[in-house]
């Protein structure tokens, strides 16, 4: 779990958005240096004739054979030729064996289906195993102590002498538990869809078998639920297991070329894959003011079901291309490896990637919403995914969702920070510069305004703070009643002048703190509640498995030692181990990291 912020240098926090000093304009001899070749490059990208030129030219290499195959003596590509017809029969042959393989799929998949069926009487509590069905050995003898331990509780409780445990029946949430463990499938359930998965109670796969299309069903049961009146919803995919003969030199096996959801019959005003917005309008001649709603889509689960359609003929755009593909590796995962192993995707044994591990990037960056980050990401060529993405934005967006807040927010903050709450719902006051004008006293007796319904004010970084923000955020948190939350209380953030200081979030926040007379919940680390927020949408991630990079001792490494996790300090930040052996000194153990490291950089020495 990594800070992006020392190598990424942006934003606040350990992200300080300072930029580094521009070449000169000239190297020595009169060459470009590269910031005047970026921009020269930039400023010809914007010319069609150019753009034309380049693309036709791309146009001709893509495809093209190699030089090397083109200077062949024609003898010898004759030859060639003879072995790519010998390449497609072997292919055919493939393909047999894949239908034959297929066969014997189907077959089996008949002869796992009754442990299937007690598994899932088992998780319902329909069945309650024998005790030699429950005789299997553990890796861990302290597994099996404690499981001695309960049966001995039991043992007491049955006879009356100590308080009997909760009777629970079956497994709760067994399916929903696995879910979350599938790096694929956790990221796409949002809060608003756990209530829903708590009533899923199997998922099956039914093989598709000739002589129709090849494929297979994956059907999702629910038992009766408030929601939605199926008790089935089905994915189905169409697989594709034989030679183009237009193109057969492509084939590569058996592949997924299709899929269909379902229609879910959501019950009135349960509806979670889609929100309604209000959007104010006013009348530009007539001053009339009106209303207008309207329908978007809302992240969920649930759109699963409803996957991007391919029209026969027409070409698939590259963002639908790319949807198709890993709605179609979903479907794999689930049906090759969660069905058959859903135990250990529910305990978190299985193997969730190459190589078991994921990571994530936690920030207290408030300056910059999840896709700035994730767009800064892609222009340093590091890949990375939304959802791994944890900014104290989006955790006051979680905190908001959570208590089902409705009302208007008076933000001290960025534009990323705003553009954050919109995409999560919430409507926000303008933001930017607000100053008084030469004559303070006056403004506040006679000018200043102050909205109706503000019903939080939320004090992140803002580059513009102002008497007036102040003024107006402490006037707002007069109301008891209003919330008032904080992203961090980082003072300072660094900056490689060392004769400057840059104040933080905390700074400002102490200023309207101080105001209000309030003290306000701070969200960011090493607040709990971000490590909530992390541990919602992978449970199995906090832990003493995980190892918490970063290099501000009381924000980073505190946060990863109240959670239980191994942490690892980078000197290249804020702290040092200088800073580390002082701690130790004065005995503040919570804050010293377990291992350390000079550079970020060394991590992949280290590993290599």
């Amino acid at each position: 779990m990594a800070e992006p912020a020392r190598d990424l240098q942006s934003g606040e926090g350990n992200d300080a958005d300072i930029e580094d000093v521009e070449e000169t304009d000239k190297k020595k001899g009169g060459e470009l240096s590269a910031s005047q070749t970026a921009r020269l490059t930039a400023e010809m990208m914007k010319d069609p004739k150019v753009l034309a030129a380049l693309q036709s030219k791309l146009g001709a290499i893509v495809g093209a054979p190699s030089t090397y195959i083109e200077s062949l003596p024609a003898c010898v590509k004759r030859r060639i030729k003879a072995l790519k017809k010998l390449h497609v029969e072997c292919a055919k042959v493939e393909a047999q064996f894949h239908m034959e393989v297929y066969a014997l799929e189907c077959k089996y998949a008949k002869l796992y289906q009754p442990f299937y069926d007690k598994r899932h009487l088992i998780t319902m509590g329909k069945v309650e195993p024998t005790d030699e069905e429950c005789d299997f050995a553990t890796d861990s003898e302290k597994e099996e102590d404690e499981i001695t331990e309960g049966v001995k509780k039991a043992d007491i409780n049955e006879k009356g002498d100590e308080k009997k445990e909760e009777v629970v029946a079956g497994i709760p949430e067994f399916w929903l538990t696995a879910l979350k463990n599938l790096d694929l499938v956790v990221d796409m359930i949002q809060e608003h869809d756990e209530e829903i998965l708590k009533h899923l109670i199997d998922i099956k796969v039914r093989n598709m078998e000739p002589p129709g299309p090849l494929g297979f069903v994956l059907e999702f049961h629910f038992e009766p639920n408030e929601f939605f009146s199926n008790t089935v919803l089905t994915k189905t995919y169409e697989i594709k297991c034989e030679v183009d003969d237009s193109d057969p030199l492509s084939f590569e096996g058996p592949d997924i070329v299709g899929c269909k959801g379902c229609t879910i019959e959501w019950k009135k005003g349960k509806n979670v894959t889609v929100k309604t917005l209000k959007k104010k309008q006013k009348h530009k001649s007539k001053g009339t003011v009106r209303f207008v709603t309207k329908t978007v889509q809302k992240d969920s689960f649930f759109n699963f079901f409803a996957p991007p359609s391919e029209v026969p003929g027409e070409q698939v755009d590259e963002d639908t291309q790319a949807l198709l593909a890993a709605d179609f590796e979903i479907g794999h995962v689930l049906k090759e490896r969660v069905v058959p192993r859903a135990v250990l995707y529910f305990t978190g044994e299985a193997v969730q990637d190459d190589e078991g591990k994921k990571v994530r990037f936690v920030t207290n960056n408030s300056s910059k919403s999840r896709h700035g980050y994730l767009d800064k990401m892609k222009k340093l060529n590091f890949e990375a995914h939304i959802d791994e993405i944890y900014t104290t934005p989006y955790c006051v967006v979680l905190y908001l969702r959570q208590h089902n807040f409705t009302g208007k927010i008076y933000l001290v903050g960025s534009d990323g920070f705003r553009s954050e709450l919109e995409e999560g719902g919430f409507a926000t006051l303008p933001i930017g510069p607000d100053t008084t004008g030469p004559d303070w006293l006056k403004w506040c007796l006679e000018e200043v305004k102050l909205e109706t319904g503000v019903k939080a004010v939320v004090c992140g970084f803002d580059e513009h703070i102002s008497f007036n923000k102040c003024l107006k955020a402490a006037s707002y948190l007069k109301d008891e009643n209003c919330l008032f939350l904080a992203t961090n209380r980082d003072e300072t953030y660094p900056c490689p002048n060392k004769n400057i200081v840059v104040p933080g979030s905390g700074s400002m926040l102490a200023a309207v703190s101080t105001a209000a007379l309030r003290k306000p919940i701070v969200l960011g680390k090493p607040e709990h509640y971000m490590t909530d927020c992390i541990r919602y949408r992978c449970p199995d991630l906090v832990s003493e498995k995980t190892l918490m990079i970063g290099d501000r001792l009381e924000t980073d490494i505190l946060m990863g030692r109240r959670a239980g996790m191994k942490t690892l300090l980078v000197g290249s930040g804020i702290h040092t181990l200088d800073d580390v052996r002082k701690l130790v000194a004065e005995g503040r153990h919570d804050e010293v990291p377990d291992f350390y490291l000079p550079k970020l950089g060394d991590i992949v020495d280290m590993l290599t």
